[in-house]
């Protein structure tokens, strides 16, 4: 796996989110930007995205003096989840496929990230999110999610 030049723009927009999560004014959220733009010619696309985000959190972490910017945002999304469990459980064990909604659930929270479910309606949000995963795996077929081999 490796990143393309599409991933230099998120890197961007990672950094100056870390920079104003951290409370920077915008003078020093500049010298992020500036910081990651000077970095940016040392990053090795043959590295995969996750080990550019490495460095880079590395980098603006550092920088902002604040070793885990989203940390208050992962407290929140826990505690949302935490909330969310019981009818997610039922969800599973009312279902003539428990295996496959538990799959799907599981699939869920890997692809909500901190500012997906940040509002008042997480549960209609969350209710969209699960349908969309549903209707996106149905058209997969067996090549990409070869369900019918687990069960």
């Amino acid at each position: 796996m490796h990143s393309y030049l599409d991933c230099i723009p998120c890197m961007f927009r990672q950094a100056l989110e870390m920079a104003r999560l951290s409370g920077l004014e915008e003078s020093g959220q500049r010298a992020i930007l500036c910081q990651v733009a000077e970095l940016l010619p040392s990053l090795p696309l043959e590295s995969s995205p996750p080990e550019l985000s490495r460095r880079l959190f590395h980098l603006v972490t550092e920088s902002i003096g604040n070793p885990d910017p989203y940390l208050h945002i992962r407290r929140e999304s826990n505690q949302d989840a935490e909330r969310l469990y019981p009818e997610l459980k039922q969800r599973v064990t009312d279902s003539a496929t428990p295996l496959l909604d538990a799959v799907q659930v599981a699939i869920l929270g890997n692809i909500i990230d901190y500012g997906a479910l940040r509002s008042e309606d997480i549960k209609s949000k969350l209710e969209g999110l699960l349908a969309e995963e549903q209707r996106r795996l149905a058209g997969e077929e067996d090549a990409i999610f070869n369900f019918s081999s687990l069960s």
